[in-house]
């Protein structure tokens, strides 16, 4: 069973990665292979292959454990309502 609080960070930071990347491949000198390959993964989380979406969990898993030995708390779960919304 898929962890909700994770697939909705992996989805939230899967959103903010496209702007990152936009800006850098229209000013990095980027291959044009490495171009392509990067700008196929510019699309909504719930696009991505489960690979991709593997990798943005995983980040999210290293994530929510940096914030927990920070704050030596754990997460509360999340609503339902909201770790939906962008994971499907």
């Amino acid at each position: 069973m898929k962890d909700p609080i994770i697939e909705r960070m992996a989805a939230l930071l899967h959103r903010e990665w496209p702007l990152r990347m936009r800006a850098l491949l229209s000013t990095a000198p980027i291959s044009k292979l490495s171009k392509g390959r990067w700008s196929a993964l510019l699309v909504p989380y719930k696009h991505l292959t489960q690979d991709q979406k593997d990798k943005d969990r995983r980040l999210a898993r290293r994530l929510r454990e940096a914030v927990r030995a920070r704050s030596g708390q754990e997460m509360q779960q999340e609503p339902e309502h909201l770790v939906e919304a962008d994971v499907a």
